[in-house]
């Protein structure tokens, strides 16, 4: 339990502290995270199921699709950053529905 929190604190932390030096724009790549949660958040699913390839494929669908809406990497990765972070402070908000959250997205991730 306290891994996890120190893993979603650690995330929005990285996040925060690159969007300061990167010179991009931070709120472009936090509402394109807001617009693309379910990839985000399939990613995340697939990272701690341990689903290697399929971790990598939403990664690769999800900057692509940050690249045609005219972003680059570094916000494209600020994204994820910041989506996973925003999962991972849900889950820890609620423990208990923490399982049913996540069989929820399990039916939504392919």
């Amino acid at each position: 339990m306290k891994r996890l929190i120190l893993i979603g604190a650690l995330t929005l932390v990285a996040a925060g502290s690159t969007s300061a030096y990167a010179g991009f724009n931070k709120g472009k790549a936090e509402k394109f995270a807001r617009k693309n949660d379910t990839a985000i958040n399939c990613y995340h699913l697939f990272d701690e199921t341990k689903q290697k390839i399929k971790r990598d494929i939403a990664k690769g669908v999800i900057i692509a699709t940050a690249y045609s809406k005219g972003m680059n990497k570094q916000e494209a990765i600020y994204a994820i950053g910041y989506g996973v972070g925003k999962l991972t402070t849900t889950f820890e908000a609620r423990p208990k529905q923490r399982l049913a959250l996540t069989a929820k997205l399990a039916k939504e991730c392919k």
